[in-house]
């Protein structure tokens, strides 16, 4: 009803990122106010990547939900071996099978965090890792994958 939920979306509110940015520095002084505006981590940026990528049953099932604030989401991008901070330095891989003529992807590699499964509404994870088809490492080095 006060129109700040969600505030990240700054095109939904007619405000600029900068006013998000000083917004946003007050909000950190609140345990609550980023739960109280659904503007908290990771579901904002996981909002974010399915808002401007996600399929439409994507959207439907996960962004509508999250954008309501009934459910939470994770995002995997840190690994054990590598400096992954800097996405570009991610191992893990999305190989592109078809197993009994369903086409998908298998996920090869390990995680060392996942910000936000621990919540019990966590119902979806982004991941960060590469894309490989037919073998070789696709044009895109790294993405974001929705499960």
């Amino acid at each position: 009803e006060l129109g700040i939920w969600n505030l990240f979306m700054t095109h939904l509110h007619n405000i600029t990122v900068h006013d998000y940015g000083l917004m946003s520095e007050q909000m950190g002084t609140s345990f609550l106010a980023a739960y109280a505006t659904n503007c908290a981590a990771p579901d904002t940026g996981n909002m974010e990547v399915l808002h401007d990528f996600g399929t439409a049953l994507q959207k439907e099932r996960f962004l509508g939900p999250l954008m309501d604030g009934g459910m939470r989401s994770a995002f995997l991008m840190t690994e054990p071996d590598v400096a992954s901070s800097d996405a570009r330095n991610v191992c893990t891989e999305f190989k592109k099978e078809t197993r009994s003529g369903v086409e998908g992807y298998v996920i090869s590699g390990r995680k060392w965090w996942s910000t936000g499964a621990e919540d019990p509404r966590c119902e979806v994870f982004v991941v960060m890792g590469r894309v490989v088809e037919n073998g070789v490492m696709s044009k895109v080095r790294n993405c974001p994958f929705v499960f």
